[in-house]
């Protein structure tokens, strides 16, 4: 339990929160401080993995990532992929189409995947676009048997073609542009948005996949580049469009290895009010930004319905026994930003019923996270991270929740956070954070 501090027109209330049970009520009466909101949660427990309890997976998949080759063309300097690019063994494999068959037909015959759209399967590089005659074909034997589920690319964009949105677009194929705005070159080199070869090409593309709601951008939101509003600004003057035609999503670094590093800081006073800022600058015209409505909905609706923090996956889902992440050969990762040779494999699609999710720890086993008055909203960072690269992630995310808590509160209420009390929070023998 933690004692909220909140402050409007001169006056000072306490409000009790548990994340445990997703409950905000005012200390004097134990009123809902969020007021009455008609949600309902009937969610059960999920499997809560650890190395020494692993999950299985499901045969029947909701999300598959599919992951083609580490192979880029770009050294992004936080990029979660950027450790292993450095060993020279993650050059361009390109497979030939005899393998890609097996490789299809092991799929559909060792999954369970529905034709719906709540099933996703996505291709990730590396840089994906290296492997596009691999995304083309898997693309075509994918839509011959699931003519509803959602087809998701991801891509620094500096390979894209103006005749292959006719193919995306045949085939119902979502480009997600990772693309920082105005930061772009100084994180990651030169910016295909800056340069004319790149962007006679990225602009006819954008306009055929815009009107069919098949592209979008996502930014590598950190202390260094927190405004999504410039990110937005920047690309469509680049791509000449209104911004309201460019939808941008975002992601926070996490460092995956010691690069990442760089990218973050401390999260004191100090980057929790920038935060909190940026988020008051999209409000109430720009909440659709990175999804700001959706993510204030989930929170309002769980801290409405007492959401147990138990009902939770990670952050990224890929704990769940539905999430499944895999390469050509038909080896199953961890996720799909690692690799075999760094102890990440968890089985293969020959042997599916030994897989086993025992390289990562649910949120709910780690000392920090139980006592963390924002876990609900962070829900563990990274799952597969330990020691000082887990508590830098940790400390960026906590970060991040206390200013989304602070936002979601003030626009509700109208009462501004000013401290939260607790015992030993984040177990780091702290009992008061200030804003």
């Amino acid at each position: 339990m933690f004692k909220l501090h909140l402050k409007k027109d001169g006056e000072i209330k306490t409000a009790l929160l548990s994340p445990k049970n997703s409950s905000l009520l005012w200390e004097e009466d134990l009123l809902p401080v969020l007021g009455n909101m008609s949600f309902s949660s009937t969610d059960l427990e999920v499997e809560r993995v650890s190395k020494s309890s692993p999950n299985t997976k499901s045969r029947i998949t909701k999300k598959l990532k599919i992951q083609l080759g580490f192979a880029c063309n770009y050294s992004c300097s936080y990029c979660s992929q950027g450790g292993i690019r450095r060993d020279e063994q993650y050059k361009l494999d390109k497979f030939k189409q005899d393998d890609l068959t097996e490789f299809f037909l092991k799929l559909n015959s060792e999954l369970e995947i529905h034709d719906s759209e709540d099933v996703q399967i996505e291709f990730w590089g590396g840089e994906t676009l290296l492997y596009w005659e691999e995304v083309k074909y898997l693309t075509v034997k994918l839509r011959e048997s699931y003519k509803k589920i959602k087809l998701m690319l991801f891509t620094n964009g500096s390979l894209i073609k103006a005749e292959m949105a006719d193919f995306c677009l045949e085939n119902e194929l979502q480009f997600i542009f990772s693309h920082d705005g105005p930061n772009f070159k100084s994180f990651r080199g030169r910016d295909p948005l800056a340069e004319e070869k790149t962007l006679v090409e990225i602009k006819p593309f954008f306009e055929k996949m815009n009107q069919s709601n098949l592209i979008s951008f996502n930014a590598a939101i950190n202390p260094k580049n927190l405004s999504l509003l410039s990110v937005r600004k920047y690309i469509s003057e680049k791509l000449g469009v209104d911004e309201s035609l460019v939808i941008v999503n975002y992601d926070l670094v996490i460092p995956y290895n010691e690069s990442g590093l760089e990218f973050l800081k401390e999260g004191d006073s100090n980057l929790i009010r920038e935060i909190y800022k940026e988020y008051l600058t999209m409000y109430p015209f720009n909440l659709k930004l990175g999804k700001l409505d959706l993510r204030l909905n989930e929170f309002y609706k769980a801290m409405s319905s007492g959401k147990n923090i138990n009902s939770y996956f990670q952050k990224c889902g890929m704990d769940s026994p539905e999430s499944l992440a895999i390469n050509l050969k038909g080896e199953i990762l961890t996720c799909q930003n690692v690799t075999v040779e760094s102890g990440h494999k968890i089985g293969t699609l020959d042997n599916f019923s030994d897989v086993k999710l025992n390289t990562a720890t649910h949120f709910s086993h780690r000392e920090e996270c139980v006592r963390c008055p924002v876990v609900q909203i962070c829900r563990g960072s990274c799952m597969f991270l330990e020691g000082e690269l887990w508590k830098r992630a940790c400390d960026q995310h906590f970060a991040w929740g206390l200013s989304f808590l602070k936002f979601a509160i003030f626009i509700q209420t109208g009462f501004d956070l000013i401290s939260i009390e607790g015992e030993n929070i984040r177990n780091r023998s702290v009992k008061v954070v200030n804003f």
